[in-house]
């Protein structure tokens, strides 16, 4: 991360929305280093500009892993991130509003999305391929619904909480296999 280039973007704003990092529990798993790298590392250093730049809020987007026993690194990465922006607050003074979002999906998904992979698989191979045993629930929440939400969280009442971004309810990953199979089809 060039310290130089994100203090100078923090410069004369009022929030920052840290967004960056890494955002999947594969890659996580995969490259624990890169992820302590980016979601740790990045977000202090990201935390340290907009203290400099006397940034009024900082919005971060974390993941509701944090109340989970799963999501590996991942998940160990957004909890300290975490620590870090509230510890920031007790210091400094840095107010911020925490983003646990739910299962995103929506266009523009990555590969990693488990929803879009479904898809592809479902209209491609006709054959879906999960992983574990279905019973999983997930917390979707369509990427629209998400961004309206998350530009929300500047009013007063979110001022240094936690914010659970999820849709309206928790779905078994066997309930969404079938509804992707009703839908495509045989």
């Amino acid at each position: 991360i060039d310290r130089e280039q994100v203090g100078s973007a923090m410069e004369g704003q009022d929030a920052v929305y840290h967004l960056a990092g890494i955002p999947h529990l594969e890659i996580g798993m995969e490259h624990p280093i890169e992820t302590v790298e980016q979601n740790i590392l990045g977000t202090v250093i990201i935390l340290e500009a907009a203290r400099r730049a006397r940034v009024r809020r900082f919005v971060y987007a974390s993941s509701i892993y944090v109340y989970s026993e799963e999501g590996s690194f991942y998940r160990c990465s957004k909890q300290a991130a975490e620590l870090y922006i509230e510890e920031f607050q007790r210091m400094h003074d840095l107010e911020y509003t925490i983003l646990r979002f739910g299962s995103v999906y929506g266009p523009r998904a990555d590969s990693y999305n488990s929803v879009r992979r479904y898809l592809k698989d479902a209209l491609l191979n006709r054959k879906i391929v999960v992983a574990g045993k279905g019973g999983e629930l997930r917390e979707y929440i369509h990427v629209r619904d998400a961004a309206l939400s998350s530009a929300h969280v500047l009013s007063e009442e979110f001022r240094n909480q936690r914010v659970i971004l999820t849709g309206p309810s928790p779905m078994r990953v066997r309930d969404l296999i079938r509804m992707i199979r009703e839908i495509v089809g045989p």
